[in-house]
């Protein structure tokens, strides 16, 4: 009897091919996912979480707090008697009375714009200065607002009359321990300040009384 040469038999294939072919193709498109957040910047691998976006948001400079300082180049003016400092647009000059402080442009001759009127403590009350504003008008109106002042409280006090829709009078009331101030814009409004001679352009009654310090 010959002798037979046995032949190895094929290899086992694969029973479940498609299984692992599903398998490849989710991989792929998750990388393909994943490359595309990256590229939009949300990466899920490399984003934040809430603790991290709250600690880099708390190393974020915060927003700087801008006062109304007057304009480069105007000169100061102090007053002794009512312990007050202030600053008023160049070319003006000062006119001291007893109790009060007024500056105009020198064009003006006599004449004065703004007003620093200033009394002790208790001798004149916040609502005795309002009630004198416009007090000649039967039908004035007054509004007040609370402002800040050099970090100080303070009053921006404004009285109409509709008898003159362009009259408006404005005081800024603040206090010291020892002092109660009146700061007046004279009934000037910006606009019309910048219809007078000698009066920079640009200068507004805000400038003036955010200047002042005691």
């Amino acid at each position: 009897m010959e002798n037979q040469t046995l032949q190895p038999s094929p290899a086992p294939k694969p029973s479940h091919p498609v299984p692992i072919l599903i398998l490849v193709l989710l991989l792929l498109v998750s990388l393909g996912f994943n490359a595309y957040l990256y590229l939009q910047g949300q990466n899920p691998a490399t984003s934040p979480s809430p603790a991290s976006q709250d600690s880099v948001t708390s190393i974020l400079p915060s927003p700087t707090e801008f006062s109304n300082s007057p304009a480069p180049g105007w000169p100061s003016y102090k007053n002794a008697d009512g312990e007050f400092t202030i600053l008023y647009p160049p070319g003006w000059r000062v006119v001291d009375g007893f109790g009060y402080v007024g500056f105009g442009p020198k064009d003006m001759q006599e004449d004065i714009i703004w007003m620093v009127s200033y009394y002790s403590k208790g001798a004149k009350s916040k609502q005795a200065l309002i009630d004198e504003m416009g007090s000649q008008f039967k039908d004035r109106r007054v509004a007040t607002d609370d402002i800040i002042v050099n970090g100080r409280p303070a009053a921006k006090v404004t009285v109409t009359t509709p008898q003159f829709v362009d009259w408006s009078y404005v005081q800024i009331i603040m206090e010291s321990p020892t002092k109660i101030y009146a700061v007046s814009n004279g009934a000037f409004t910006n606009d019309k300040l910048q219809q007078i001679p000698g009066v920079p352009v640009g200068t507004t009654f805000e400038d003036f009384y955010n200047s002042m310090t005691f």
